[in-house]
């Protein structure tokens, strides 16, 4: 019997854990449907404003990986059987702030000094080239005090900002994992 730990073949890294033990992935708000939910949610829940989830990764999808694993050989029968008895359970969000050719630049909302904030036009628009951004800021309350005037950004923006400042840039995340065991285990012959 071999008892395989993917943590400490991969050294506790989880993109090495990510690149060569994940099977199985769900995506989180990816889809129009969901968008819009979660657009109409925020909306008359939190008054426009994105809950922490939401304003952190946006769409983004939950991994699951091998975690633990006994892989036995029955002499009688010659074959191999792994067990799989545990999962890593994460999240990996990309963030990138590209646009692709000829599209108009991506909506990422309207932005304070603090707080961001979504229109629901421009939420609309994102998904129609024949539906214009609303361009303006928009103000939550006295404009005179500072923060409450929102500016719309579109990764065009960010861009920008990045090239001027030389800062910023496209990047990778991973949440912190979640062991879970599998009970029961699930036997694979091989």
């Amino acid at each position: 019997m071999v008892n395989l730990s993917t943590a400490e073949i991969c050294g506790n890294d989880i993109a090495s854990l990510h690149e060569q033990f994940h099977f199985q992935h769900v995506p989180v708000d990816g889809e129009f449907s969901q968008k819009l939910k979660l657009m109409l949610t925020t909306n008359l829940e939190h008054s426009g404003a994105p809950d922490d989830l939401t304003g952190a990764l946006g769409s983004f999808n939950l991994y699951a990986a091998i975690g633990s694993a006994l892989f036995s050989y029955e002499v009688m029968s010659r074959k191999w059987t792994v067990e799989i008895k545990g999962i890593w359970v994460y999240v990996k969000d990309n963030y990138t702030f590209t646009d692709k050719q000829g599209q108009r630049s991506q909506y990422l909302g309207h932005w304070s000094r603090d707080g961001v904030i979504t229109i629901p036009l421009d939420f609309v628009a994102a998904t129609s080239r024949y539906i214009p951004y609303m361009e303006s800021p928009v103000t939550i309350g006295n404009p005179a005090i500072r923060g409450n005037v929102h500016y719309p950004i579109h990764n065009s923006d960010f861009r920008q900002w990045a090239l001027h400042h030389q800062r910023g840039g496209d990047f990778i995340i991973y949440s912190d994992r979640r062991f879970v065991r599998v009970v029961p285990s699930i036997k694979i012959p091989l």
